[in-house]
């Protein structure tokens, strides 16, 4: 039995990679969760029925958001975890994602420990989208090069890099960085249960995630392309943000009360309870440079929920849907396009793709084939 020290950059609860990584180690590890904690949350929780322990940055430097900033320059970090690998022992260190990760790197390398960096972003991309590092400090680090540098670094001074998708392990390959550092492991769900549908008339379609970030998500999109089809094909939207607002607006301007419907954000272990209705799933994330080197995980979910699936013609996303035919591809952003890509699905055996795509979720695509390479890799260490 191995001592994991796990570190996040946010908040716990929730992240569904997190969970799954903490409770398939847990099962034959002590497993130590360190994370944010700006909504000052118990400082430390033992999660008795999944065998792991939660410790939270500590409360009286939580006041101030800046000072549990996670950076790997973030001097209260660097003691948070110190203190924490003194205190734990660890045999082993996970860090999620490129803003702790040189700091969880140097600190192993301070005491000896081997470090794991699990990088589930395109983190230079992910800092270059969103309007909130539209900042001169964030681009003048960025003209300088700093954010690949430090991605560079992460990945040639861990003892392996751990990628969600094949692309991403591409773009990091091509930067002359050994691709024997690196591994995927897919971020896929536990194996469903199959359930029956409940019938209904028509063709129900669901988009299921967070309303917010339009201009990636493309969910106005799936809006716009369902007043150009007809009112057989209803939309159903599982998911709650900041966005919502904006997007009910649009269904009342293209007067589509009666086709689209907001469900509100439901919780993931309920879900399920909505998807047997539903036939179809849409991934309408719009291409990025994001986009193109990571994977949504709604294409696996969509799957496990027998769903057929509309995606855009972001890199990961066409090649995963042509390559398994688990349904079609549109034009990232062209809702025409859409709306004539969801006509043309349904001229195919519906019921034919979403049994194939259950299959394909049993056989290939579920947490449990990916648990194993982890626990495989954790035993290697």
């Amino acid at each position: 039995m191995k001592k994991i020290l796990y570190i996040w950059q946010t908040e716990y609860p929730w992240d569904i990679r997190v969970e799954k990584f903490v409770k398939s180690l847990s099962e034959f590890n002590e497993v130590h969760l360190l994370c944010r904690n700006t909504k000052k949350n118990k400082e430390e929780e033992f999660i008795e029925e999944d065998n792991y322990k939660i410790h939270r940055f500590p409360i009286k430097w939580s006041n101030k958001r800046y000072l549990s900033e996670p950076l790997h320059l973030n001097v209260f970090w660097r003691i948070f975890i110190e203190n924490k690998i003194k205190e734990i022992k660890p045999n082993l260190i996970i860090v999620r994602n490129l803003p702790l990760a040189k700091l969880a790197i140097k600190l192993g390398k301070k005491y000896n420990i081997e470090v794991i960096f699990d990088n589930a972003e395109n983190y230079p991309e992910f800092i270059r989208f969103f309007p909130r590092y539209d900042k001169k400090i964030f681009k003048l680090i960025d003209k300088m090069g700093y954010l690949e540098n430090l991605e560079n670094y992460c990945v040639n001074q861990s003892k392996v890099t751990i990628n969600v998708i094949e692309e991403n392990t591409d773009r990091i390959a091509n930067k002359n960085i050994n691709r024997d550092k690196m591994m995927e492991i897919y971020n896929v769900p536990p194996i469903n249960e199959k359930f029956n549908s409940i019938e209904h008339e028509g063709i129900n379609l669901c988009y299921i995630g967070a309303l917010d970030d339009d201009n990636l998500r493309g969910t106005s999109d799936l809006i716009r392309a369902m007043a150009l089809i007809e009112d057989k094909y209803k939309l159903f939207i599982l998911g709650d943000g900041k966005e919502r607002n904006k997007l009910e607006a649009l269904v009342k301007d293209l007067k589509l009360e009666n086709k689209v419907f907001f469900e509100g954000a439901i919780k993931y272990s309920e879900i399920k309870n909505y998807v047997s209705k539903y036939d179809i799933g849409v991934v309408p994330h719009r291409r990025t440079a994001m986009t193109d080197t990571t994977m949504a995980n709604k294409i696996y979910e969509y799957m496990s929920w027998r769903l057929a699936v509309i995606a855009t013609d972001a890199i990961p996303l066409k090649r995963f849907v042509n390559e398994n035919k688990v349904g079609v591809i549109y034009e990232s952003g062209n809702h025409i396009d859409l709306s004539e890509k969801i006509i043309e699905l349904c001229k195919y055996n519906i019921n034919e793709i979403r049994n194939t795509n259950y299959k394909l979720h049993i056989e290939k695509y579920n947490w449990e084939i990916e648990s194993i390479k982890l626990l495989n890799l954790i035993k290697e260490k």
